[in-house]
């Protein structure tokens, strides 16, 4: 329950990272530059969530999976201030 907890509060601590970055992005590098870099977040969670299946490591799986939830977080933060 504790790791199950951990994980999904990653995403949750990945969004608000997102959240409080994302105007600062939008001023610094620009509306079409921080989309960029929304879909660049998006395809590094999508890619560390694929790796876990195929890694023979019992401790370096859940790690991986682990930075894919904060990844997908990153993106979900960001993507707030693009609607």
């Amino acid at each position: 329950d504790v790791l199950w907890s951990l994980t999904n509060g990653l995403f949750i601590i990945g969004g608000m990272i997102g959240a409080f970055t994302c105007k600062k992005s939008f001023d610094s590098i620009g509306y079409k530059k921080t989309i960029l870099l929304h879909y660049i977040f998006t395809l590094i969670g999508s890619i560390l969530s694929f790796i876990p299946p195929y890694v023979n490591s019992l401790i370096a799986a859940p790690i991986i999976f682990k930075l894919s939830r904060l990844f997908y977080g990153l993106q979900g933060g960001l993507f707030k201030f693009f609607f």
